[in-house]
């Protein structure tokens, strides 16, 4: 292997290959991202009605920045999208983990208003929230536990180059690339794309169920009481994405 790198070279790639790169990524995965932009579009639109209001409609200091948090969330997902269509397979459930911190500080401050003081001290350890908003649902949680342990912490995972993960051809790359042999793993990274996507929203519809008229994934059994009852669509892509994540460990042994 022989790689020698100039300042031109990686302005190159920054500027040009990866773009090439989005580009063949996208002849096999763009109905997937156009899908995801579907309901990322519903998402700020429910978030900017809550957001944009009249004074004396406005929602509380407490959620209206758990809105602000959730609207963060959503960007971070598109910046997840944008490096994975961009050949970088690690990097974005790294980014999801942190979105599950921003969307458990969201419903705890929006659970626990006296918490907002904190927060703006900047004395608030969002890391806490886990603990907190896996209580909604508790595969949050343990989601949060994988992305910790494969993705977050240091492990051998980190000591492998950016490259193909094909066993049989195996390659180095500066940068992001893309590789048609590594469809196991971009599948995976889509899964993990998806589902954190739906649980931004799952859990902004649980804070601001009475505030949206069509909900995706819970319904209202009474005053406080709400069960988790997806939509078809969200509901057969969920059971889908766990499938071939739980394949995705079996075979890292994991």
């Amino acid at each position: 292997m022989n790689i020698i790198c100039s300042k031109e070279s990686i302005i190159n790639h920054i500027c040009k290959t990866s773009n090439e790169v989005a580009d063949h990524f996208d002849k096999f995965y763009l109905k997937d991202i156009e899908l995801l932009a579907e309901d990322i579009a519903i998402s700020f639109n429910i978030l900017n009605q809550i957001i944009d209001r009249p004074k004396e409609t406005q929602v509380s200091d407490a959620d209206f920045q758990s809105a602000l948090l959730i609207w963060t969330a959503i960007n971070t997902s598109i910046a997840s999208i944008e490096i994975f269509r961009r050949g970088y397979l690690k990097e974005p459930p790294m980014l999801s983990r942190n979105i599950l911190e921003i969307v458990g500080t969201a419903y705890d401050i929006h659970l626990h208003p006296e918490k907002l003081t904190l927060f703006r001290a900047g004395r608030y350890k969002s890391t806490e929230s886990i603990g907190i908003v896996k209580k909604i649902h508790p595969i949050i949680g343990k989601t949060y536990g994988v992305l910790s342990e494969m993705f977050a912490h240091v492990n051998r995972l980190h000591s492998l180059p950016q490259g193909s993960y094909n066993s049989e051809r195996k390659s180095i790359w500066i940068g992001g690339g893309f590789s048609e042999s590594d469809k196991l793993i971009q599948t995976i990274i889509l899964s993990d794309l998806t589902m954190t996507l739906d649980f931004i929203n799952l859990v902004m519809e649980f804070i601001f169920y009475d505030e949206i008229k069509e909900h995706r994934f819970w319904t209202k059994v009474k005053d406080g009481v709400y069960k988790h009852l997806p939509i078809e669509r969200i509901r057969k892509r969920g059971n889908a994405q766990m499938k071939e994540i739980q394949q995705f460990l079996k075979i890292i042994k994991i």
